[in-house]
């Protein structure tokens, strides 16, 4: 499990936060509205919207927009959203190995299971993810 209260380091030129040194990244960051609300409709909005407004309501985030995806961050990343036109593409990552018919893809790497699927529906966001994020934010 991770450790409580993770060191920070901050990188000087883009001013992001990693808890650890030295973290491989790009600096550069881009406008949730004009780069990644471009690439969906009402529809992948509005889910998105509602997606991040659940982690919202288990605590403190951060949001970082990079290039292909927008990171979730607690302590570290765990959660990666993709807006397509249809749907949001969501990648999260836990320590507990999970088995469910809503993954699309999972895999391992290390100690982490990265877990992936798409939303489509606005009833998919349901208890049962709903209970996921919850346990990804709280591991991360």
């Amino acid at each position: 499990m991770p450790k409580a209260g993770v060191n920070k380091c901050i990188c000087p030129n883009c001013g992001r936060n990693f808890s650890r040194k030295n973290q491989i990244h790009s600096c550069e960051l881009f406008s949730i509205r004009d780069h990644h609300l471009q690439k969906g409709t009402s529809f992948s909005i509005q889910n998105y919207n509602q997606f991040i407004s659940l982690f919202q309501k288990f605590g403190p985030i951060s949001i970082e927009p990079l290039k292909n995806i927008i990171a979730i961050k607690k302590n570290s990343q765990f959660c990666f959203i993709q807006i397509q036109k249809k749907a949001l593409k969501i990648i999260f990552r836990l320590y507990t190995f999970l088995s469910s018919p809503h993954f699309k893809d999972m895999s391992q790497q290390d100690q982490m299971h990265y877990y992936q699927f798409k939303i489509q529906k606005m009833n998919e966001i349901d208890e049962e993810l709903t209970g996921w994020m919850h346990q990804a934010y709280m591991e991360n």
